[in-house]
């Protein structure tokens, strides 16, 4: 599933997911920026890209990110014990 994210912004810093009565809002590439008022003053503002979705879709769309995620941290658990397995391998031939 694509996401559809929107350019934003905000005065106060958004939250990264927000979960409304109907609506999940996902957000990313929160940014802190300073602008000028018309006064000479500054404000602070968030800039940030949304996505919104119905909730059913986002429970759908969370469950498959969380088995990619559980894909990919298996393989660097692979990846490190292949990588322990070497370091060990290594020290004994140094220390040997």
């Amino acid at each position: 599933m694509n996401l559809i994210y929107a350019q934003s912004e905000s005065a106060m810093r958004p939250q990264e997911m927000e979960v409304g009565v109907t609506t999940v809002y996902l957000r990313r590439n929160i940014a802190e920026t300073v602008r000028e008022n018309p006064d000479g003053g500054t404000v602070t503002m968030y800039v940030y890209q949304e996505a919104q979705m119905p909730k059913d879709q986002a429970l759908r769309y969370l469950a498959g990110e969380l088995e990619v995620t559980k894909q990919k941290l298996a393989a660097a658990i692979q990846s490190n014990a292949m990588l322990e397995d070497c370091l060990v391998e290594m020290a004994e031939t140094v220390y040997a």
